[in-house]
């Protein structure tokens, strides 16, 4: 269930590749989510996973502001006891890499708010840190 949430949140992001979206919003909030619970399940890469999540959290906040609040986590994204290590790293690699490129292509327009634009460079930034963190 876990591995469909993060691919569905991806898909999401690629068919609605906009920043300031819900489905960016979401595809955040789950790789959180997903990410502090493999940090709880996790008997030797806990730290990666809780730090990777953490930065995920930052960067929410920064492009979701308040709406982070409204957001809702799907049924079943937390659980991930019998998952291997490496496939819900690798997906969750995958959902981040996804929420990057929209945001690297938001952040080189040159139309648009400058403003949100510079927090979406932040946010590019956190998204580097957590995908340096994920063991």
């Amino acid at each position: 269930m876990v591995i469909d949430t993060l691919t569905d949140a991806r898909q999401a992001v690629e068919s609605a590749p906009d920043p300031d979206g819900v489905a960016v919003h979401q595809a955040l909030l789950v790789a959180y989510q997903v990410g502090m619970s493999a940090a709880d399940l996790s008997d030797n890469h806990a730290e990666q996973w809780t730090f990777a999540s953490l930065a995920v959290r930052e960067c929410l906040d920064t492009v979701a502001d308040d709406a982070s609040d409204t957001l809702t986590v799907p049924a079943g994204t937390t659980d991930t006891s019998g998952i291997e290590a490496a496939e819900l790293e690798r997906h969750v690699r995958l959902l981040l890499a996804q929420v990057s490129t929209v945001l690297a292509d938001a952040t080189g327009r040159e139309a648009g708010n400058p403003w949100r634009r510079l927090a979406w460079a932040k946010a590019l930034g956190h998204l580097d840190d957590a995908l340096r963190e994920l063991p």
